[in-house]
Protein backbone atom coordinates (compact mmCIF):
# COMPACT_ATOMS: atom_id res chain seq x y z
CA UNK A 1 0.00 0.00 0.00
CA UNK A 2 1.03 3.49 -0.79
CA UNK A 3 1.95 4.34 3.03
CA UNK A 4 -1.81 4.12 3.90
CA UNK A 5 -3.37 4.33 7.18
CA UNK A 6 -6.03 2.29 8.79
CA UNK A 7 -6.33 3.26 11.99
CA UNK A 8 -9.00 0.77 13.39
CA UNK A 9 -11.22 1.19 16.27
CA UNK A 10 -13.54 -1.22 16.99
CA UNK A 11 -17.01 -0.99 18.45
CA UNK A 12 -17.28 -4.82 20.04
CA UNK A 13 -15.20 -7.85 20.50
CA UNK A 14 -12.33 -8.10 18.12
CA UNK A 15 -10.43 -11.34 16.92
CA UNK A 16 -8.55 -12.56 13.76
CA UNK A 17 -9.51 -13.17 10.53
CA UNK A 18 -10.21 -16.54 8.95
CA UNK A 19 -11.64 -18.29 5.70
CA UNK A 20 -11.64 -18.87 2.28
CA UNK A 21 -10.93 -16.20 -0.84
CA UNK A 22 -13.82 -15.07 -2.97
CA UNK A 23 -13.47 -12.41 -5.86
CA UNK A 24 -14.68 -9.13 -5.58
CA UNK A 25 -15.95 -6.55 -7.86
CA UNK A 26 -13.70 -3.70 -8.82
CA UNK A 27 -13.53 -1.43 -6.16
CA UNK A 28 -16.48 1.23 -6.12
CA UNK A 29 -15.28 4.93 -5.16
CA UNK A 30 -18.06 6.29 -2.73
CA UNK A 31 -18.80 9.97 -1.69
CA UNK A 32 -18.48 11.42 1.43
CA UNK A 33 -21.83 11.19 3.94
CA UNK A 34 -22.86 7.90 1.91
CA UNK A 35 -23.52 4.33 2.49
CA UNK A 36 -23.14 1.47 0.12
CA UNK A 37 -23.82 -2.27 0.77
CA UNK A 38 -21.76 -5.08 -0.09
CA UNK A 39 -24.43 -8.11 -0.80
CA UNK A 40 -23.73 -11.29 -1.52
CA UNK A 41 -23.26 -15.40 -0.31
CA UNK A 42 -21.34 -16.69 2.23
CA UNK A 43 -20.75 -20.66 2.25
CA UNK A 44 -19.86 -23.03 4.21
CA UNK A 45 -16.47 -22.28 6.08
CA UNK A 46 -15.93 -19.40 3.35
CA UNK A 47 -16.05 -16.44 3.16
CA UNK A 48 -16.48 -13.39 0.83
CA UNK A 49 -14.58 -10.19 0.89
CA UNK A 50 -15.47 -6.62 -1.42
CA UNK A 51 -13.18 -3.55 -2.11
CA UNK A 52 -14.01 0.00 -2.11
CA UNK A 53 -12.07 2.81 -2.70
CA UNK A 54 -11.58 6.25 -0.52
CA UNK A 55 -10.72 9.21 -2.21
CA UNK A 56 -10.02 11.89 0.46
CA UNK A 57 -9.56 11.33 4.34
CA UNK A 58 -12.30 10.06 6.33
CA UNK A 59 -14.02 7.76 8.58
CA UNK A 60 -15.45 4.06 7.82
CA UNK A 61 -17.77 2.28 9.49
CA UNK A 62 -19.08 -0.89 8.84
CA UNK A 63 -22.32 -3.16 10.22
CA UNK A 64 -23.28 -6.66 8.98
CA UNK A 65 -27.03 -5.52 8.19
CA UNK A 66 -28.21 -9.00 7.37
CA UNK A 67 -27.54 -12.74 7.47
CA UNK A 68 -30.67 -15.29 5.96
CA UNK A 69 -31.12 -18.16 4.35
CA UNK A 70 -33.41 -17.08 1.66
CA UNK A 71 -34.59 -13.71 0.04
CA UNK A 72 -37.77 -13.46 1.90
CA UNK A 73 -37.92 -15.02 5.88
CA UNK A 74 -36.41 -14.78 8.93
CA UNK A 75 -33.24 -13.69 9.42
CA UNK A 76 -30.59 -15.79 11.36
CA UNK A 77 -28.91 -14.67 14.85
CA UNK A 78 -25.26 -17.16 13.72
CA UNK A 79 -22.31 -15.06 14.77
CA UNK A 80 -19.87 -14.71 11.83
CA UNK A 81 -16.85 -12.64 11.72
CA UNK A 82 -16.55 -9.46 10.28
CA UNK A 83 -13.04 -7.61 9.35
CA UNK A 84 -11.94 -4.80 7.92
CA UNK A 85 -8.19 -4.16 5.93
CA UNK A 86 -6.83 -3.29 2.76
CA UNK A 87 -7.01 -5.75 -0.35
CA UNK A 88 -3.39 -8.46 -0.97
CA UNK A 89 -3.42 -10.18 -4.06
CA UNK A 90 -6.95 -12.02 -4.66
CA UNK A 91 -7.44 -11.96 -0.73
CA UNK A 92 -8.23 -8.60 1.55
CA UNK A 93 -5.62 -8.92 4.07
CA UNK A 94 -7.47 -7.94 7.26
CA UNK A 95 -6.12 -5.11 9.99
CA UNK A 96 -9.14 -6.05 12.84
CA UNK A 97 -12.16 -8.05 13.05
CA UNK A 98 -15.03 -8.48 15.22
CA UNK A 99 -17.33 -11.72 15.57
CA UNK A 100 -20.76 -10.66 15.69
CA UNK A 101 -24.14 -11.65 14.99
CA UNK A 102 -26.42 -9.26 12.03
CA UNK A 103 -26.99 -5.31 13.48
CA UNK A 104 -28.08 -2.10 12.51
CA UNK A 105 -25.25 -0.38 14.36
CA UNK A 106 -21.72 0.17 13.81
CA UNK A 107 -19.91 -3.26 14.14
CA UNK A 108 -16.13 -1.55 13.20
CA UNK A 109 -14.80 2.06 12.16
CA UNK A 110 -11.82 3.22 10.77
CA UNK A 111 -9.89 6.08 10.20
CA UNK A 112 -8.37 6.12 6.61
CA UNK A 113 -6.16 8.14 4.39
CA UNK A 114 -7.00 7.78 0.72
CA UNK A 115 -6.12 4.48 -0.50
CA UNK A 116 -8.29 1.27 -1.76
CA UNK A 117 -9.98 -0.70 1.31
CA UNK A 118 -11.75 -4.04 1.43
CA UNK A 119 -13.97 -5.73 3.67
CA UNK A 120 -14.59 -9.19 4.55
CA UNK A 121 -16.89 -11.89 6.44
CA UNK A 122 -15.97 -15.20 6.81
CA UNK A 123 -18.06 -18.07 8.68
CA UNK A 124 -16.60 -19.18 11.58
CA UNK A 125 -17.99 -22.74 12.13
CA UNK A 126 -21.62 -21.60 13.18
CA UNK A 127 -22.93 -21.75 10.11
CA UNK A 128 -25.43 -24.75 9.25
CA UNK A 129 -26.01 -23.86 5.42
CA UNK A 130 -24.86 -20.99 3.27
CA UNK A 131 -26.75 -18.23 3.77
CA UNK A 132 -27.38 -14.48 2.04
CA UNK A 133 -25.21 -11.86 3.54
CA UNK A 134 -25.64 -7.52 3.07
CA UNK A 135 -22.60 -5.40 4.68
CA UNK A 136 -23.69 -2.00 5.20
CA UNK A 137 -20.36 0.57 4.47
CA UNK A 138 -20.71 4.40 5.53
CA UNK A 139 -18.55 7.04 4.69
CA UNK A 140 -18.28 9.94 6.95
CA UNK A 141 -21.63 9.54 8.44
CA UNK A 142 -22.63 12.39 10.23
CA UNK A 143 -22.54 11.66 14.20
CA UNK A 144 -25.90 11.08 15.44
CA UNK A 145 -27.57 11.46 19.48
CA UNK A 146 -30.07 9.55 21.20
CA UNK A 147 -33.29 10.85 20.45
CA UNK A 148 -35.61 9.89 23.41
CA UNK A 149 -38.53 11.13 21.80
CA UNK A 150 -39.93 8.60 18.94
CA UNK A 151 -42.76 8.99 15.94
CA UNK A 152 -44.60 6.55 15.52
CA UNK A 153 -45.88 5.34 12.16
CA UNK A 154 -49.21 2.89 11.25
CA UNK A 155 -48.16 -0.13 8.67
CA UNK A 156 -51.53 -1.97 7.38
CA UNK A 157 -51.47 -4.36 4.45
CA UNK A 158 -52.50 -7.34 3.02
CA UNK A 159 -49.93 -10.70 2.89
CA UNK A 160 -50.37 -13.23 1.14
CA UNK A 161 -49.55 -17.26 1.09
CA UNK A 162 -46.05 -17.14 0.83
CA UNK A 163 -45.70 -13.55 0.16
CA UNK A 164 -44.46 -10.57 2.18
CA UNK A 165 -45.47 -7.05 2.51
CA UNK A 166 -42.96 -4.05 3.65
CA UNK A 167 -42.47 -0.32 4.68
CA UNK A 168 -39.76 1.73 4.31
CA UNK A 169 -39.09 5.07 6.79
CA UNK A 170 -36.09 6.91 7.59
CA UNK A 171 -34.24 7.69 10.98
CA UNK A 172 -32.63 10.54 11.49
CA UNK A 173 -30.66 10.05 14.84
CA UNK A 174 -29.78 7.13 16.35
CA UNK A 175 -32.39 5.31 19.34
CA UNK A 176 -34.50 1.87 19.15
CA UNK A 177 -36.64 0.49 16.44
CA UNK A 178 -39.88 -0.74 18.39
CA UNK A 179 -42.12 -2.99 15.99
CA UNK A 180 -45.55 -4.16 17.52
CA UNK A 181 -47.86 -6.41 15.62
CA UNK A 182 -51.70 -4.63 16.43
CA UNK A 183 -53.82 -6.91 14.55
CA UNK A 184 -54.07 -10.01 11.70
CA UNK A 185 -57.38 -11.45 10.42
CA UNK A 186 -57.78 -13.94 10.47
CA UNK A 187 -56.20 -14.76 13.61
CA UNK A 188 -52.97 -16.14 12.61
CA UNK A 189 -49.25 -16.13 13.23
CA UNK A 190 -46.97 -14.44 11.28
CA UNK A 191 -43.47 -12.99 10.31
CA UNK A 192 -42.36 -9.53 11.38
CA UNK A 193 -38.67 -8.53 10.54
CA UNK A 194 -36.89 -5.20 10.77
CA UNK A 195 -33.92 -4.48 7.71
CA UNK A 196 -32.49 -2.29 5.68
CA UNK A 197 -34.28 -2.00 1.83
CA UNK A 198 -33.12 -2.50 -1.85
CA UNK A 199 -34.44 -1.68 -4.60
CA UNK A 200 -36.61 -5.15 -4.59
CA UNK A 201 -37.21 -6.04 -0.95
CA UNK A 202 -35.88 -5.31 2.84
CA UNK A 203 -33.05 -7.15 3.85
CA UNK A 204 -33.95 -8.43 7.19
CA UNK A 205 -31.44 -8.06 10.02
CA UNK A 206 -33.87 -9.41 13.42
CA UNK A 207 -37.05 -11.34 13.02
CA UNK A 208 -39.48 -13.19 14.78
CA UNK A 209 -42.74 -15.44 14.33
CA UNK A 210 -45.77 -13.14 16.25
CA UNK A 211 -49.48 -13.37 16.75
CA UNK A 212 -51.43 -9.99 17.51
CA UNK A 213 -51.63 -8.97 21.09
CA UNK A 214 -49.53 -11.55 22.67
CA UNK A 215 -45.90 -11.68 20.85
CA UNK A 216 -44.09 -9.15 22.89
CA UNK A 217 -42.73 -6.20 20.74
CA UNK A 218 -39.94 -6.12 18.32
CA UNK A 219 -36.67 -3.95 19.28
CA UNK A 220 -33.44 -3.23 17.52
CA UNK A 221 -31.08 -0.43 18.51
CA UNK A 222 -30.27 1.13 14.98
CA UNK A 223 -28.29 4.50 14.11
CA UNK A 224 -29.02 7.16 11.88
CA UNK A 225 -30.28 5.75 8.13
CA UNK A 226 -33.26 4.72 6.29
CA UNK A 227 -34.88 1.26 7.42
CA UNK A 228 -37.92 -1.21 6.65
CA UNK A 229 -40.34 -3.73 8.49
CA UNK A 230 -41.40 -6.38 6.74
CA UNK A 231 -44.28 -8.63 7.38
CA UNK A 232 -43.93 -12.30 5.52
CA UNK A 233 -45.53 -15.81 5.39
CA UNK A 234 -44.00 -17.91 8.26
CA UNK A 235 -45.82 -21.19 7.10
CA UNK A 236 -49.30 -20.78 8.94
CA UNK A 237 -50.94 -18.91 6.29
CA UNK A 238 -54.40 -20.09 5.05
CA UNK A 239 -55.98 -19.05 1.72
CA UNK A 240 -56.26 -16.25 0.74
CA UNK A 241 -54.07 -14.63 3.04
CA UNK A 242 -54.59 -11.99 5.99
CA UNK A 243 -55.26 -8.58 6.97
CA UNK A 244 -52.58 -7.23 9.29
CA UNK A 245 -51.34 -3.68 10.92
CA UNK A 246 -48.66 -2.57 13.13
CA UNK A 247 -46.82 0.12 14.74
CA UNK A 248 -43.59 1.36 14.30
CA UNK A 249 -41.72 3.60 16.93
CA UNK A 250 -38.59 5.06 16.20
CA UNK A 251 -36.25 8.35 16.64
Amino acid sequence: MNNAVLSLIVVAVAGAACGGNSPTAPPSTPSSGSTENFTGSLPLQGSSFYSFTVATAQTVSVSLASLTAGGTGPATASVVRLGLGVPLGTDCSINNSVDTAAGLTTQLTASVNPDVYCVKISDIGNLAAPMNFTIRIGHNLASSSSNPTAATDTFASFLAIGGSSAHTFPVSKSGNIVVTLTSVTPSLMVGVGIGIPSSTSCILSISSNATAGSTPPLTVPVDAGTYCVEAYDAGALKVPGVAFSMTIAHP
